[in-house]
């Protein structure tokens, strides 16, 4: 906020539209995300995977499997340490499970307040 406030501002309104010099678009990570996800299901098909990402990177590639665009970026929460599960087949993906935090509740740990 202090060092790119313009930037961060565009971001609190709108963070499709927004790039960090240095960094990526959320259109350019759904990209990325998305041709990592082919890849993956090609390389095992009829398999189980386990995919760790950053809450940014989830939130794309659900929006993604949903076919989304950034644009509804903030219509979808991303809990931290969340599962998400995702089945792929010919007709292409479903979300099975989203967001689950039924694993943490209960622990003592701190749970997200807000989503970005």
């Amino acid at each position: 906020a202090e060092r790119w406030p313009d930037e961060y501002s565009l971001w609190r309104r709108a963070p499709h539209c927004v790039q960090l010099p240095g960094g990526e678009s959320l259109p350019a990570v759904q990209e990325r995300a998305m041709a990592a996800l082919g890849h993956i299901v090609a390389d095992h098909p009829d398999q189980t995977v386990a995919l760790f990402a950053h809450r940014v990177v989830t939130k794309m590639l659900v929006l993604g499997c949903l076919a989304l665009g950034a644009d509804r970026f903030t219509s979808l929460r991303q809990d931290n340490c969340c599962l998400n599960e995702i089945e792929h087949s010919a007709s292409g993906y479903v979300i099975v499970r989203l967001n689950d935090i039924s694993h943490l509740r209960g622990s003592g740990l701190p749970l997200l307040v807000s989503d970005f």
